[in-house]
């Protein structure tokens, strides 16, 4: 259920979290029958099993599957944004080309090459942790949205009454600061 999981690499207190976008939304066509064609074989249907509209049928709840994957990982990354995302060029790659296993991987090589600089980049500047003694795990909740948030990543926080809340995003900050104005 987390197509992206930025955040368990925040619960293990990374310094550099780079992210790899595996979930193909191919740019495929969904196939479609001309209405005539549609027609003759919803009638047909009626009476006999019918291949091609059980073809389209399977093809759009993939294409729904591919689509709210590609929008939960999109949630993902703007919430939790790594520091660096690999996106490879799936072309119309979908959820059940496993035949196109060797090209995926191509892929995912020449985008992982392309992104060595950025990656060198994102390692010289990452603060230095801890480089002795027992490492501390210290996280909290959002108290928006319930995400499970390191404070050292976290994308806002807010103190009220000495105590500090951390949110992973600006968005539930905001609705933070507008439930407790309607609170007060």
């Amino acid at each position: 259920v987390n197509v992206l999981p930025v955040d368990v690499a925040w619960m293990n207190d990374a310094e550099v979290v780079v992210a790899v976008k595996v979930g193909a939304v191919g740019k495929r066509r969904i196939p479609q029958l001309n209405w005539r064609v549609n027609t003759l074989l919803s009638r047909v249907g009626a009476m006999i099993p019918n291949p091609a509209t059980a073809k389209i049928t399977v093809e759009l709840l993939f294409r729904a599957v591919e689509i709210m994957l590609e929008r939960q990982t999109t949630l993902a990354v703007a919430m939790t944004g790594p520091e660096l995302l690999i996106e490879p060029e799936l072309g119309d790659m979908g959820l059940r080309d496993f035949h196109q296993l060797e090209g995926a991987i191509d892929a995912g090589r020449r985008a992982a090459e392309a992104a060595l600089p950025e990656l060198s980049r994102s390692l010289d500047s990452a603060p230095a942790g801890p480089t002795t003694g027992e490492r501390v795990l210290n996280l909290r909740f959002d108290p928006v949205c319930a995400m499970v948030i390191n404070p050292r990543r976290a994308r806002a926080q807010v103190t009220r009454e000495g105590s500090t809340y951390y949110f992973c995003s600006e968005n539930c900050r905001d609705l933070f600061e507008r439930s407790s104005k309607v609170e007060m």
